[in-house]
């Protein structure tokens, strides 16, 4: 065996034969309908966490401020922040509510567990994904496994946080008082008479 260094051209080369022949081996689109189906929930779910962690910011927000903030109020800057967190990455958010006492150390680490699956759901080769989620191999079979309990026990968690969180049960106690506000307006409006002139 010679220790003949490679050329920077053959190097060159060599690279992109090699992509060449993994896209004619594997093309990038050429998941199996499985991997498809498990891709595509693990970014709904990782895309539904990441509205859910925004919404527990914003129920963290009105919780602090309390009865200094009007609804009315609410209304008007709600939107403005809603548009701020949105802005903020995924993991921004998460470091965010884990800031919160009542966030507990379990629930940010299913977060980020489910973060680490969506990236190598959005970012590993094809080939990568095939040979850790394998059906044909028992190791394979763990892996899928363990991530559909991942994604179960992240829904889990974060929607116990929800329900028992106060900040979170304030906030919806604020959203309903301020629906039942404009039920109540819209209703005075229908039922009071219009002039005819």
């Amino acid at each position: 065996m010679s220790n003949k260094r490679m050329t920077i051209d053959e190097e060159i080369k060599r690279f992109f034969m090699e992509i060449e022949l993994s896209k004619q081996i594997l093309p990038e689109d050429s998941l199996p309908g499985y991997l498809q189906k498990l891709r595509n929930h693990v970014f709904e779910v990782h895309n539904w966490l990441d509205t859910d962690m925004l919404v527990r910011i914003l129920s963290q927000i009105r919780f602090e401020a309390g009865e200094k903030l009007d609804n009315e109020t609410w209304e008007k800057i709600n939107s403005l922040i809603q548009d701020a967190l949105s802005q903020i990455p995924y993991t921004s958010k998460r470091d965010i509510i884990q800031s919160y006492d009542d966030v507990k150390a379990e629930l940010t680490a299913a977060i980020t567990k489910l973060n680490t699956v969506r990236n190598e759901f959005a970012h590993k080769s094809p080939n990568f994904l095939l040979r850790k989620y394998s059906l044909n191999s028992s190791r394979g079979k763990l892996n899928v496994r363990d991530l559909l309990r991942t994604i179960k026990t992240t829904e889990r968690l974060f929607i116990e946080h929800s329900e028992s969180s106060k900040a979170c049960c304030y906030y919806v106690s604020k959203q309903y008082e301020q629906m039942n506000i404009l039920n109540d307006k819209k209703l005075q409006k229908l039922s009071t008479p219009t002039s005819t002139t």
